[in-house]
Order: structure tokens, then sequence, then C-alpha cells
């Protein structure tokens, strides 16, 4: 099976202080295989149909929830016959939790650790279906209003959302067949850890491959070198920080993983054009 397909890496508000999207999404035929450096959440409103998730087909029918992390590979396929597959699709960044501390501790290690939940998919079932309709509704209602306390509420219904898919899939046996386990299981690692000390060596002694291959397959996975993307994901995390909360910015520079503030100023200004202190002011909430 070929993994050749289109990468996605922008979404609407996805650069923004609150990157996070939800829409109605219906699907005529087929969503083509994709894949994305951030993270999706959908539920299915009506119609049928599949989903392929690295090489796994999962069935999508109403009440169907399913949880895509970055860089999974997959495809959407509707049953004709049902007329449009009509989907709530939601697009978030994990930093949308950075300065949610209990949120945070707590939702990292399932976001990123599959161990935890073998499954993309979970059909939800009687008072969990009702719950994550509501919740759907109310957060594409709440997120397409001007309410001055939406992203209170989004950020609150999300985890929510987040918290009924991981209930259900932690309930269901492992399928057969899973992604390769080498360069995913680095990304996984890295996306859950990316706060702490990584280097490129180190990865490669842990998952017992050579650097100069992991190199190479990060670069095919994500179009950049790890440094790259490390600086990318810890610049994002720092954003968050510093729109949320009142830190002192040699603190985030740490709790965001970089070993000294000179480093940290250097590298957030090289991809956000300002100075972390710059950046602070133009977009802390009062």
């Amino acid at each position: 099976m070929t993994l050749l397909q289109y990468h996605l890496s922008q979404y609407p508000n996805g650069d923004t202080i609150f990157p996070f999207h939800i829409d109605i999404h219906p699907i005529e035929r087929t969503f083509p295989t994709h894949r994305h450096d951030f993270l999706e959440c959908a539920y299915v409103q009506s119609g049928t149909g599949t989903e392929e998730v690295n090489g796994q087909s999962f069935s999508l029918q109403p009440g169907t929830l399913a949880f895509i992390r970055p860089f999974d590979t997959h495809a959407i396929h509707c049953d004709q016959t049902e007329g449009s597959l009509v989907l709530y699709n939601i697009n978030f960044r994990p930093e949308l939790f950075a300065s949610w501390e209990l949120a945070s501790s707590s939702l990292y290690p399932l976001l990123y650790e599959r161990s935890k939940w073998p499954h993309s998919h979970v059909q939800l079932q009687g008072e969990a279906r009702k719950r994550a309709e509501v919740l759907t509704k109310d957060m594409h209602k709440a997120y397409l209003s001007s309410s001055p306390h939406r992203y209170v509420r989004l950020q609150a219904q999300l985890t929510d959302l987040l918290l009924l898919f991981f209930e259900a899939a932690q309930n269901q046996p492992a399928k057969e067949g899973t992604r390769p386990a080498d360069t995913w299981q680095v990304l996984d690692y890295i996306h859950a850890h990316f706060r702490e000390p990584l280097r490129l060596k180190d990865l490669a002694s842990t998952f017992h491959v050579s650097a100069s291959y992991l190199s190479e397959k990060i670069i095919s996975m994500c179009g950049k070198p790890f440094t790259a993307y490390l600086h990318e994901l810890r610049v994002r995390h720092a954003c968050s920080l510093l729109h949320a909360t009142r830190m002192a910015i040699a603190d985030i520079a740490e709790a965001s993983g970089f070993v000294s503030i000179k480093t940290f100023s250097r590298v957030f200004k090289s991809y956000t054009g300002k100075t972390p202190s710059a950046y602070r002011k133009e977009t802390q909430w009062e």
C-alpha cells in the first residue's frame, strides 16, 4: 500500500492564539488520502461510510467518534446509497490546553500514547452518544458566536468530548495490524515529550534505529528536519503560555523545552518575527 498523499499543515485559526476550528463537513463521495500535523476529532451526524486510517478500515455511522493524531494517513469514503456523510469536524493543536494545568497534565498522555487507546474510532451508545451530539452542536454554535467567553466554553467542551472518546476506546480490544512502528512512534514520542531535553541521536538509540535513518524518515514525514520540527512545537507551546498566562518569560522558555532564554528568544523570533515580550504585549488578554 502506498503512502502517497497530500499533507495539510494549515486550517482556519490554526496559527492564532486559540488554535481551534469546527465546521459541519458533508462528504458526497470521497475525501482523498491525506495527513496533517495537527489533531482532528470528528463526529458523524448522519450518513454512513468508511474511513481508512494507517491501513485499517473503520465503519462510519451516526454516533461514530473519531480521533486522528498528527501524521496519521487517512481517507474517508461515503456510502452513496445513504446520501451524504455529514460530520462535525474539529481541528486543534495540543497547545490549546497549555495554560490549563489539569487538562494539560491528564490529556497529553492520552493524546499521544496509543497503548492507552488502541482504536482511532469508537461507536458511542446511549448517554455517551447523546452527550456527544449536544457537545458538537454547542461547540459549533459557540464557535460562530461573538461571546467573550466562547474560548473558555470551547476548551471545556472539547475536553469533555475527548474524554468521551478515550473512555470508550479503552474498553475496546485492539485490532490486528498497526501503523509502522519506528517513525510513527518517534513522532508520537516527540509530541508527548517536546518540553523535555530531546536529541536525535538519543531518540535513535531509544527506538533502535540509526540517527541518519531517523533523520531521513522525519524529513519525509514532516517536511522538515528534526530540530526545526522540535523548535516549531516548542514555539507554539510558548506562544500559548505567553498569551494565556503571566509566567515569567524565562520560566516559559524552560517550560517549553529551551535550555536558555537566549536560545529561546532567538528561535522564537525566527519563527514569529517578534520577541517573546512583544508577542505577549500584542496577544495577551487583559
